[in-house]
């Protein structure tokens, strides 16, 4: 093969993988042949929410116009959302938006908190129970919710509410239950030192036949405990 017959073969390839790259742009970017024919969305925590996340996302819009990053942004502005995933199917035109809600801990101010802090609202109102935080600030309520999030959740499930004194000084009331009878007893916990320890000290002042009615439990010092 002479020279001047492989640079012309060169110049071909060029040309045909420039027509190509054309052609394949021009049908990505403007032609019908591959836009948006369906929205899904996944995960959505009412009816209503699926429809307004839907209209995130174009029927007809050109697939490779889509800007992935700009759709999950553009849903921060849902509360309750954690983070979104979304999937392009090119062959049969389907964008599917995957969504995830936040998982309450506690109740502050009348929103739900997560475990990072984040205050939220879900669109339903199919929540378990969940303990009330009351604190003067978001710092005390971030506390309160450290607190809880160290409590094993069979204790956690028993708190009704924390009420911070200041910033780092908590009273839980928690449900007991003793003898198929229930009452609400006021615990003095202190701060996040020694937990484990005081669940302990706590359940076993309140299995003590002389302690059936007390009202109040200070663990805060859990080597010496009040009750009254």
């Amino acid at each position: 093969m002479t020279r001047k017959t492989q640079k012309t073969k060169r110049r071909f390839i060029l040309a045909l993988t420039l027509l190509l790259t054309v052609t394949c742009a021009y049908a990505l970017g403007w032609t019908s042949l591959f836009t948006v024919k369906q929205v899904r969305v996944v995960g959505a925590p009412t009816p209503s929410q699926s429809i307004l996340i839907r209209e995130s996302v174009e029927v007809g819009e050109k697939m490779a116009r889509l800007e992935t990053r700009a759709i999950s942004n553009s849903l921060k502005k849902y509360t309750w959302l954690d983070h979104a995933q979304i999937n392009r199917d090119w062959l049969k035109g389907s964008v599917t938006i995957h969504v995830w809600t936040r998982t309450p801990v506690a109740i502050f101010r009348t929103h739900l908190i997560d475990s990072n802090g984040v205050l939220f609202d879900l669109p339903n109102d199919q929540i378990s129970f969940l303990p009330q935080i009351r604190a003067a600030t978001i710092a005390s309520a971030k506390f309160a919710l450290e607190l809880l999030l160290e409590f094993p959740s069979n204790f956690r499930a028993k708190v009704l509410n924390v009420r911070m004194q200041g910033s780092n000084t908590a009273i839980l009331t928690v449900r007991t239950t003793r003898l198929n009878s229930s009452r609400n007893v006021n615990v003095i916990w202190g701060g996040l030192t020694e937990t484990e320890l005081k669940i302990r000290v706590f359940n076993a002042l309140l299995s003590l036949p002389e302690n059936a009615k007390v009202q109040t439990v200070n663990v805060s010092a859990p080597h010496a405990p009040i009750v009254r």
